[in-house]
């Protein structure tokens, strides 16, 4: 793996944390709100915006679903 692959593979929850984020603001959503409407924990759902935990595929696609976005829209361009 190269150096610049590690840095991007580092950086990717928070990358995503962020814009999933970005999103829910954007609806005007709470995370008790969004966590609710896909049945996880408010406290997880703050894990995975600050990129302290990687989001689960499940949750993944079930938070794209929850914000109408496609989940390429949650995910950071490719260089």
């Amino acid at each position: 793996m190269t150096l610049q692959v590690w840095r991007v593979r580092e950086s990717l929850p928070s990358e995503v944390g962020g814009r999933i984020r970005r999103a829910r603001l954007a609806q005007g959503l709470t995370q008790a709100v969004l966590a609710r409407r896909i049945g996880i924990t408010q406290a997880a759902l703050s894990n995975y915006e600050v990129g302290k935990r990687d989001v689960p595929l499940s949750t993944f696609t079930a938070l794209a679903f929850a914000l109408d976005l496609t989940a390429s829209d949650l995910l950071p361009p490719v260089a």
